[in-house]
């Protein structure tokens, strides 16, 4: 197995879909799709992105990268949970899947996707850990604050940057956001890699 670990992320959702809004995704992501394609062109490929409301987020995705696929004789393909039961899943050569984070019934993957692209990290939406919290321990969890704070690649790169992110001042509430915002996402990539021998490739562009 390889992972690829780009450092020169998009980061989270917000910044993803604010960035096909300005369209400047193509500095980045489009970009990336693009050499992916060249480089795995026999490959079965499947992406993973957060659903959002109504499936907006995959949606917003597909139709940003979907013009480059087809230059490959390729199509993005939003994947639910209809799809999966129904045994109608992508194989991901000629069709491309888009998975999302949290999407139930796909502990059968193995074996089926040689590169994984994860698009950018997941993160909870504060009201959803105030509630978890609630249910949890009965406790009334205070608002979560949008704080900014220094990240530094691992390698590579001296240079700093500032980056916002959520932070509750109770520890009860960051350690309910970061265990289950980390599992999801440790959870999603296992899923493509159960019981299966085979060489993969996944790619991360994200920092989590």
């Amino acid at each position: 197995m390889k992972i690829v670990q780009l450092l020169a992320d998009m980061g989270g959702k917000r910044k993803v879909m604010d960035s096909i809004e300005d369209q400047s995704l193509d500095q980045k992501h489009q970009k990336m799709f693009l050499l992916l394609l060249r480089k795995h062109p026999e490959q079965a490929i499947a992406l993973i992105t957060t659903k959002g409301e109504d499936s907006q987020d995959k949606k917003a995705i597909i139709k940003s990268l979907n013009s480059i696929a087809q230059k490959y004789n390729r199509e993005l393909v939003m994947v639910n949970k209809e799809q999966i039961l129904g045994g109608q899943i992508p194989d991901g050569k000629q069709q491309i899947p888009v998975f999302h984070y949290g999407l139930s019934g796909i502990n059968d993957l193995g074996g089926m996707y040689q590169v994984i692209w994860f698009l950018y990290a997941y993160y909870y939406n504060p009201q959803t850990i105030k509630d978890q919290v609630w249910q949890k321990f009965d406790y009334d969890l205070k608002e979560a604050n949008l704080t900014s704070h220094n990240f530094k690649p691992l390698i590579g790169n001296d240079r700093q940057r500032q980056i916002k992110s959520f932070h509750y001042a109770e520890g009860i509430g960051n350690l309910e956001l970061e265990h289950h915002q980390l599992a999801d996402m440790i959870q999603m990539e296992g899923r493509f890699l159960r019981e299966d021998k085979q060489p993969k490739t996944i790619y991360r562009t994200h920092s989590s």
